[in-house]
């Protein structure tokens, strides 16, 4: 799918419905979407979040 929305060169194709998803399915996943700074905007993962040890 995100391969042929970025088939053509210049704005995301598609329904702006359709990008919303897929942000939303990607910081589900734990990516963090970074405003632009000096270096411009970009994604990190989130920190991952320390698991409870079973039985304690």
């Amino acid at each position: 799918m995100i391969k042929r929305l970025e088939a053509e060169g210049g704005d995301l194709g598609g329904r702006p419905v359709t990008g919303e998803k897929i942000v939303t399915a990607l910081e589900k996943a734990g990516v963090e979407f970074i405003d632009e700074d000096n270096g411009g905007p970009g994604v990190r993962l989130k920190p991952a979040k320390p698991r409870k040890k079973k039985g304690k």
